[in-house]
């Protein structure tokens, strides 16, 4: 690719031959026979009638429904599934010969035609075949139209690049409605992708990092409970801070230690301490959580209905996410989801 070549040696060879022989192959030209070239000038018009009447006999057999193949991907309660549309499908049909003459051109070396600005036009009933080993169509503007269906084959590669680039599928009905894009395979993206309404992924997604919105959640309440330290003191209560006694009204006098256990000496009281029940609040990215998986299949269900358009991000609320500790121990939430 992008290589320098030499020139072939055998095409070297074939022009030294060629020079070498030109008088011998003028001589076996001539002693071909009748021909030569033929040059006609016409300063008017040249109209050329082969045949005696247009063959315009139907030569394609359409079936409207003929085929199905997929035409987009469907989000359900249950999963994500491939679905398949129905298309039109054509087939050659055998075109009986009326009376009259074909025209055949066969031309051993090279064809050109030269169009003024008046434009070529070329038209048939029947199928139209082009064919070359490169074959090239340009313009200012090339439009490629079918009533049925477009097929396009790029062999090894396919490449299609253009100062703007835009895939639509339109609705059948509908020619203004716009209906999912179907890649049918795996998609790669180089560089970067713009998303603007939603999106469901029904597998796994891995990034390096995420960059969103703010939201305050608060977390589960819950009950601390904790093992003390054998004899060992922890804290002081100042002098008259606390009743001695349950009858005399008398403060104690000096600082009295609090030590870690409250049994014997040297000895641990396992689950002594505890703690009134609480939460936490902490920032997190936007999210709501769900139980099963059809749930959030029944959320991305909103990509399946194109003609709402875009699904737009829910409002971020900065409120309680979880369920209460009453609401965990009934078993509304923290089971593992359902596959």
């Amino acid at each position: 690719m992008d290589g320098s070549w030499s020139t072939e040696s055998l095409k070297k060879d074939l022009d030294t031959y060629i020079k070498a022989n030109i008088e011998k192959l003028s001589d076996a030209e001539r002693m071909m026979g009748l021909g030569g070239n033929e040059i006609v000038d016409i300063t008017k018009h040249k109209i050329e009638t082969i045949g005696l009447v247009m063959n315009d006999f139907g030569n394609i057999r359409v079936d409207k429904v003929g085929k199905i193949h997929n035409n987009e991907i469907v989000v359900h309660k249950e999963g994500v599934f491939t679905n398949q549309r129905e298309s039109p499908m054509i087939e050659y049909v055998h075109v009986d010969e009326l009376p009259g003459g074909n025209y055949t051109l066969n031309v051993c070396n090279r064809f050109n035609v030269q169009v003024g600005a008046g434009g070529l036009s070329m038209k048939s009933y029947g199928p139209v075949d082009i064919g070359g080993t490169i074959t090239n169509i340009s313009g200012n503007q090339v439009n490629i139209g079918s009533e049925f269906e477009t097929n396009i084959d790029g062999g090894r590669r396919l490449n299609i690049s253009a100062d703007i680039l835009c895939l639509r599928a339109r609705n059948e009905k509908d020619k203004t409605q716009d209906e999912q894009v179907l890649v049918d395979g795996n998609l790669g993206v180089k560089t970067n992708v713009v998303v603007g309404g939603g999106m469901h992924v029904e597998g796994e997604v891995s990034l390096n990092h995420v960059t969103a919105p703010c939201e305050i959640q608060q977390t589960e309440e819950t009950d601390v409970t904790g093992t003390t330290l054998a004899n060992r003191v922890v804290a002081w209560i100042p002098p008259g801070r606390v009743l001695i006694g349950a009858c005399c009204p008398v403060y104690n006098p000096l600082p009295i230690p609090v030590k870690a256990n409250f049994g014997p000496a040297f000895a641990s009281d396992p689950n002594c301490v505890g703690v009134w029940s609480h939460s936490h609040l902490f920032r997190n990215l936007p999210l709501t959580l769900h139980r099963e998986h059809h749930d959030v299949r029944t959320k991305g269900k909103k990509c399946n209905d194109y003609k709402k358009g875009r699904v737009p991000a829910e409002p971020v609320r900065h409120e309680k996410k979880c369920g209460d500790a009453k609401s965990v121990a009934k078993g509304k939430y923290g089971k593992p989801p359902k596959r």
